[in-house]
């Protein structure tokens, strides 16, 4: 056997590690200027692509009819109940309730006249509503579908109430509740 350094290359100590020379390690790179210029050049204008792409699909929905200018006119009436009797000697009372808000038809011309003439008549209207619902049986106020039924009921009687316009346009195109509250079945 030779010498313990012919194993191991020369100059190496056993269980020591083999020293490499600065020469032949691998020299860390930095990035160049230009790389990192470049880099941030395609950040930055990413970022305003993108910016001018969101800016532009809003302009497109702003352009969009059915969401510019749109009239609205809304007539709250207000809480409404009817008391029925319970369905069995024990339970007390029981109640239904309804906050009706009523969508006038927005294809009128004058809508803001209208909206006045049917605010003056809303206790009017409310009168109208109560008696509607105090003429159907209970039985009407304990099957499916309650809500549909009565908003149809109300669409019904309040444009009879309030009459047709001189074109044939209803007044009211549709009710919507705020609040409802059914007995139970």
């Amino acid at each position: 056997m030779g010498n313990p350094g012919d194993i191991l290359g020369a100059g190496a100590v056993a269980g020591e590690p083999e020293k490499k020379s600065k020469s032949e390690e691998p020299a860390k790179k930095k990035p160049s200027p230009r790389v990192l210029g470049g880099v941030a050049f395609v950040l930055l204008g990413g970022g305003i692509g993108i910016f001018f792409f969101v800016s532009y699909l809003d302009v497109d929905t702003a352009k969009d009819k059915s969401f510019l200018d749109q009239k609205y006119a809304e007539v709250d009436l207000d809480m409404l109940h009817r008391e029925m009797s319970p369905s069995s000697p024990v339970l007390m009372k029981e109640v239904f309730l309804c906050h009706p808000v009523l969508i006038l038809n927005s294809n009128i011309k004058g809508l803001e006249e209208i909206q006045g003439e049917v605010e003056k008549r809303k206790k009017s209207l409310r009168g109208d509503i109560l008696a509607a619902l105090y003429r159907k049986p209970e039985i009407f106020f304990r099957r499916p579908d309650l809500m549909t039924r009565v908003s149809d009921l109300f669409l019904y009687e309040l444009n009879t109430s309030l009459g047709l316009l001189a074109d044939g346009k209803p007044i009211i195109s549709h009710i919507v509740f705020s609040e409802f509250e059914a007995p139970p079945r």
